[in-house]
């Protein structure tokens, strides 16, 4: 069965009802629904292609209005164009860009193009479609691995991928200390937690804890070491120590 275009009923958080456009997986009306990340043709047609949108519109400019580019028109053009790049606000920059597709004319997006008819979202390379559904966000969990040497005092690097820490699981066994961390943007360059107040970011642990850790606090960490004691303080784990840590997505 081939997905298809709806319109459905949506509440938002406050209960108020609105119209929004949906793909219908099964096509049959039965859903399941998923939202459209895309934009539509103003006849709601389908959503665009966007990177199929902008070959047909350089097309349109190589061609021009009459249908034959000319030197004059080209120059033009390229000078708008420089004059959007250098505007400093958003609005001046609509302003201009309304200006050049008023100049090029009207392009017509015709149904089942390669521009019109695309879904507007891929997983894997791949269409939505009900063995390719879209990830639900915030009710995905997976779990990694960090480990402290003996006689260590900082833990391997883990890299958490798209999830954000939210669990600790500390170790049966563990020299009482505090924990602390390190992140880092890109795996390489790795650098001390610190709150926005300036305090070096601490869990109080204890031998065989699960501690929660709020997810926003670990907002945008995808690499990160544990830490036992603080930058300034570190205590050695004697017989090392091994964590479960916990991500969601």
């Amino acid at each position: 069965m081939t997905a298809t275009l709806t319109t459905k009923q949506i509440k938002d958080g406050a209960g108020n009802v609105f119209q929004q456009r949906v793909l219908d997986v099964s096509g049959t009306g039965a859903g399941p629904f998923l939202p459209l990340y895309g934009v539509s043709d103003q006849d709601g047609a389908g959503p665009i292609d966007i990177a199929a949108l902008v070959d047909t519109i350089t097309a349109a400019i190589a061609a021009g209005a009459a249908g034959a580019a000319t030197a004059t028109g080209q120059s033009a053009l390229g000078v708008q164009i420089g004059e959007v790049q250098a505007e400093p606000t958003t609005n001046t920059v609509l302003s201009r860009l309304k200006a050049i597709a008023t100049g090029l004319g009207s392009v017509v997006l015709a149904t089942g193009t390669s521009v019109i008819g695309k879904v507007g979202l891929q997983i894997g390379g791949s269409d939505i479609n009900g063995g390719n559904p879209l990830p639900v966000t915030g009710g995905q969990v997976s779990v990694f691995s960090a480990s402290i040497a003996a006689a260590g005092t900082l833990s391997g690097a883990v890299d958490l991928g798209l999830y954000r820490l939210c669990r600790i699981v500390m170790p049966a066994s563990w020299t009482a200390a505090v924990l602390t961390f390190q992140t880092s943007p890109d795996g390489t360059n790795w650098y001390d937690l610190y709150d926005a107040g300036g305090s070096e970011y601490t869990v109080q642990a204890g031998a065989g804890r699960g501690i929660v850790v709020p997810l926003s606090d670990f907002l945008g960490t995808r690499y990160l070491k544990i830490r036992s004691g603080t930058s300034g303080a570190a205590v050695a784990q004697s017989g090392g120590a091994s964590f479960t840590l916990v991500g969601a997505a």
